[in-house]
């Protein structure tokens, strides 16, 4: 009976966690069919491994429940498995993951490989509103989706600046800030910046190079950190099995101590993942404010028009 009702408080401590972190963070999912669904279905969208975001945290929650349950029937120590409850539910994203710097890195030699043909075909068609249109049918994979909204607003008479700043927004790399400032200063001079394009795109392929170099040294210790994780866990799950050897642990003192080791534990994962995670340069390019011009819905992208601030007159405080 005790230990029944350790595993529900665990079960209910978690729960309260898992709550008070949804409702911290909120939630930006759009609206989704509220009719009830059936249970084969539900639990169809948990099992599958290509589901949205909120079937994967769903999916999460629900093992590092499970995880919870069972280190707390087998080692009956709370502390123990709240942090396998926790380890489960937030293990992916403590531990370093380079998957998102490597998409990064393959953006951007997308964006250099772009540049360059770019500059390969305005230098026969000469006309930037023309050439970038028809480069998407060439545009690497990693950078199509991004080229085709910025063709679709070429064509839908949306000035060029304004086009290619949101291009630029929609990438928030600085290297694309670079690119977009340099289409928008020599869009006027047609195949006249065909050598600087390819300078710049030469640039780009530099920068290329050195993430590329840098992401291999720091996923050294991004894998040793794993190694020590899982080490380190199956030590601990290990241990809780022998109840000699973690008889210490089972006194109210003993919690105690074990709750500051996990929580030294999790914060040196952290601090790995600070550590080889990879800084963001800052921004080149303002992002944009628009407002639509009138209700309703409008072709393109013609019912958006850049704010302006008015500048202040001289009896608002302003100067000459």
């Amino acid at each position: 009976m005790t230990g029944l009702a350790a595993a529900l408080f665990g079960a209910a401590l978690t729960g309260g966690l898992a709550a008070a972190v949804a409702g911290w963070r909120g939630t930006t999912a759009p609206a989704r069919d509220r009719r009830p669904q059936p249970l084969r279905r539900r639990l169809h969208q948990l099992a599958s491994p290509g589901s949205d975001e909120s079937a994967r945290r769903a999916r999460r929650w629900l093992l590092a429940l499970l995880a919870l349950v069972a280190v707390l029937t087998v080692s009956g120590q709370p502390v123990l498995a709240v942090g396998a409850g926790l380890a489960v539910a937030f293990g992916p994203g403590i531990l370093p993951k380079p998957s998102a710097t490597n998409a990064s890195i393959e953006r951007l030699e997308a964006l250099g490989e772009w540049t360059r043909r770019l500059a390969e075909m305005l230098s026969s068609a000469g006309v930037l509103q023309t050439v970038i249109p028809e480069s998407v049918r060439t545009c690497p994979r990693p950078l199509r989706p991004s080229v085709e909204r910025l063709a679709e607003r070429i064509h839908g008479r949306m000035p060029l600046e304004l086009a290619l700043r949101l291009w630029a927004d929609e990438l928030a790399d600085r290297d694309a800030d670079l690119v977009a400032t340099t289409l928008i200063t020599n869009a006027h001079r047609g195949a006249g910046f065909v050598p600087t394009l390819n300078s710049l795109a030469a640039t780009v392929e530099n920068t290329v190079r050195r993430r590329r170099d840098i992401e291999t040294d720091r996923a050294k210790p991004r894998q040793s950190a794993r190694l020590i994780a899982g080490i380190y866990g199956a030590v601990i799950l290990a241990g809780s099995l022998a109840g000699d050897y973690t008889a210490p642990y089972r006194t109210p003192a003993g919690q105690a101590v074990l709750a500051v080791i996990l929580t030294g534990f999790f914060g040196c994962l952290l601090l790995m993942r600070a550590l080889t995670a990879t800084p963001v340069p800052p921004r080149l390019l303002v992002r944009p404010v628009f407002r639509q011009t009138r209700p309703g819905l409008m072709s393109g992208m013609a019912a958006l028009r850049p704010v302006t601030t008015p500048r202040p007159t001289r009896a608002q405080g302003g100067t000459r």
